[in-house]
């Protein structure tokens, strides 16, 4: 429930290839925020967007 302690948000893609559906690799990523109240309160999206940020930098790392 929003604003009731700790938020996690934790994420696992597959990478798969296009044409086959063979998986290739996988990257996890695990974030929190660990205060409750008033300061959790939408803070989801940030959340959201750092997970989304991280798996697109380990994607592009990885594809490199």
């Amino acid at each position: 429930m929003p604003g009731w302690g700790k938020k996690i948000c934790a994420v696992q893609v597959d990478i798969k290839e296009k044409t086959s559906g063979q998986k290739l690799g996988a990257i996890a990523v695990r974030r929190s925020i660990g205060f409750g109240g008033a300061f959790t309160i939408g803070a989801y999206r940030t959340v959201f967007k750092d997970v989304a940020i991280a798996i697109a930098n380990q994607v592009e790392k990885k594809s490199a």
